[in-house]
């Protein structure tokens, strides 16, 4: 990427071209669209991302990169228990065998890592001393999971490191916006700091998983009519504020 990025550089001859690099603390957290599935805990976050700028005016720029973002996620709790990993291998086969190996009041945490690649169109202010404002809109990432943990919290379950891949999806998009300031520090150089807030697209889970209600019509001989299974086709997103601080050259 740094090649690819020098390469634009030695190239670009009506624009201005930068390179930098950016750390990216910030939260996480999920939304689905089921009333049933709340959201209950935030993660911390952190991000690491090589950056790039082309100048296509005075003031307005495409910034594009690549980056890693780790811990992105967040915990829901379910209100109606069934099977949420299906799919996983998780510690203990007995998290997802059976109609309702879950309670009601679950609580699922993901701990995932993506390998963004951002573009977004950059908007900056005129110089106002040493200083220079910026906005960015819109901000599009793709993201592909490079890493899928999770933790279950029911009852006297609490596990941690679970694998979740099988049940998480590869592939994920946001959309954001953000803004912040450039302070020069060298005739080249800058001081970037700001605040960028991203909305999920996609769903992250895979929608193989299945709530179990009481079968109110259920054999007392037969164990295995105890539920009636439903699919949990929720839409599950993530969404992150996100702090930017780093340099450009």
């Amino acid at each position: 990427m740094a090649a690819v990025m020098i390469s634009f550089q030695l190239q670009a001859q009506e624009g201005e071209f930068r390179i930098g690099f950016l750390l990216n603390p910030g939260f996480a957290w999920m939304t689905t669209n089921d009333p049933g599935i709340s959201n209950v805990g935030t993660n911390l976050s952190l991000g690491l991302t090589m950056r790039g700028e082309f100048g296509i005016s005075e003031r307005l720029a495409i910034a594009t990169g690549i980056g890693l973002t780790f811990n992105r996620g967040g915990t829901i709790r379910h209100e109606t228990g069934g099977n949420f990993f299906p799919k996983s291998r998780l510690s203990d086969d007995s998290y997802n065998t059976g109609q309702k190996p879950l309670p009601d009041g679950t609580k699922l945490k993901y701990n995932l890592q993506y390998l963004d690649f951002p573009i977004a169109l950059k908007w900056r202010s005129q110089e106002s001393g040493l200083f220079r404002y910026y906005v960015e809109a819109p901000i599009v990432t793709w993201g592909f999971t490079v890493q899928r943990r999770g933790e279950i919290k029911a009852g006297d379950i609490n596990t941690k490191k679970e694998d979740i891949s099988k049940d998480v999806g590869p592939f994920n998009m946001s959309l954001g916006l953000g803004g912040g300031i450039e302070y020069a520090i060298g005739q080249n150089t800058s001081f970037i700091a700001g605040l960028n807030f991203h909305r999920g697209l996609l769903d992250v889970t895979s929608d193989r998983a299945t709530v179990a209600t009481p079968n109110p019509n259920d054999n007392p001989f037969d164990p295995n009519d105890d539920y009636i299974l439903h699919d949990e086709d929720a839409n599950a997103v993530l969404n992150a504020l996100v702090f930017r601080i780093g340099i450009l050259f």
